[in-house]
């Protein structure tokens, strides 16, 4: 990635950042620069983009989030009954 791919990921990453907090959504700010780098590598060419690499992503974001309710779901039921 050159300079001037660097500064346009790095500039709508946080102009996407700064959006969604004035609206009031949580973003993270890894996945916000991932989508970047992934749309400065689609002007370059749709060839220079893995789409294995972006389906597992996309499911990483998914998964992260989904197991982390589940898994706070259970302890809480589990601490729950415990007492």
């Amino acid at each position: 990635m050159g300079p001037l791919s660097a500064v346009a990921a790095q500039t709508a990453a946080a102009v996407a950042v700064h959006f969604f907090s004035i609206i009031g959504i949580p973003v993270s700010t890894s996945q916000d620069i991932v989508g970047a780098i992934i749309g400065v590598g689609l002007v370059k060419g749709v060839s220079t983009v893995s789409l294995r690499k972006i389906i597992e992503i996309v499911i990483g974001w998914v998964a992260t989030p989904t197991a982390a309710a589940l898994l706070a779901f259970l302890l809480y039921k589990g601490l729950e009954l415990a007492i």
